[in-house]
């Protein structure tokens, strides 16, 4: 692996710690919630441009016939991003 590689994997790791502490950890730190006020999420623009990045990067890899290492974990890098961006949720 290379140094990208392991830099992406670093990513991966600290996106998918926080989609856990944001999930489960959070909402249990200082006890029960008395009042619970639902914010509005930021705007998924930013999240898609993030997303169209990494495709480019996906693909520049490909073309230049670069390790598939690479390109799986650019894959997962998106996956988390969808995942903790809130796309994959029905609220």
């Amino acid at each position: 692996m290379s140094l990208t590689d392991f830099a992406i994997l670093l990513f991966i790791v600290l996106l998918l710690l926080y989609a856990i502490y944001d999930q489960w950890v959070m909402p249990r730190r200082h006890g029960k919630t008395q009042l619970r006020v639902v914010l509005q999420r930021r705007s998924k623009i930013d999240s898609l441009i993030f997303i169209g990045l990494i495709m480019i990067l996906i693909y520049n890899n490909v073309t230049q016939h670069g390790p598939v290492i690479t390109t799986t974990l650019l894959m997962a890098l998106i996956w988390l991003q969808f995942i903790c961006s809130g796309f994959a949720r029905r609220n």
